[in-house]
């Protein structure tokens, strides 16, 4: 028996090492694994809140993202791409990386038109500011002997505010300027004079 205690202990330690070698190749593996996926990773601008039709990009709307993209990087633009001053062409929402489809050049011509509005301070959320995306109702200011759905409208969606004038509310009222799509123009206009003005902002 005493001489099968040496041989013994040869053996676990002969299995400790094999088992310490084998991890040891096991991490070595996956660090190379992981290596590679980074190496393929590229990065690319992403928005740091919404951007409506419009509106112009400014260095407080850009976040750089890490994203493995191997086959569509092409359609999304570099963190290296200067895009301070572009215009939105369309929609792109908080946190999405930005197409190479969304943006022009500035001066080109967009689908959109500066609408300033008079808006009752109880009609506008406290946080709303330049940048903020909101959505427009067109409430009816007498509602009366209406079930209260005809008597309000959805003019717009994820609408860009260009401006806020707050200096107004002592007399209960804000100026407020849109980025307003042309073809939604008219419908706000034509019932300003017989509805109030809900602005609703996106969180």
């Amino acid at each position: 028996m005493q001489k099968n205690i040496p041989i013994r202990r040869s053996l676990q330690r002969y299995q400790r090492t094999i088992a310490g070698s084998t991890i040891l190749i096991i991490a070595f593996i996956a660090a190379i694994l992981i290596a590679h996926e980074a190496n393929r990773t590229v990065l690319l601008w992403s928005t740091s809140n919404e951007l409506s039709t419009g509106a112009v990009i400014q260095q407080s709307d850009l976040k750089a993202k890490r994203a493995l993209l191997p086959e569509n990087s092409h359609m999304y633009f570099s963190s290296s791409a200067d895009l301070i001053g572009a215009i939105v062409a369309h929609h792109v929402g908080a946190g999405e990386l930005i197409p190479t489809s969304s943006l022009i050049e500035q001066g080109s011509e967009v689908d959109g038109r500066y609408v300033p509005l008079e808006v009752a301070i109880h009609d506008l959320p406290t946080n709303v500011e330049r940048g903020s995306i909101v959505d427009i109702y067109a409430i009816a200011k007498n509602a009366s002997g209406s079930t209260g759905l005809e008597s309000t409208a959805l003019v717009a969606v994820a609408t860009t505010v260009i401006a806020v004038d707050r200096k107004g509310d002592l007399s209960g009222s804000v100026g407020v300027v849109v980025n307003l799509r042309a073809q939604n123009v008219s419908s706000l206009i034509s019932q300003i004079s017989a509805h109030r003005i809900l602005l609703v902002s996106h969180v």
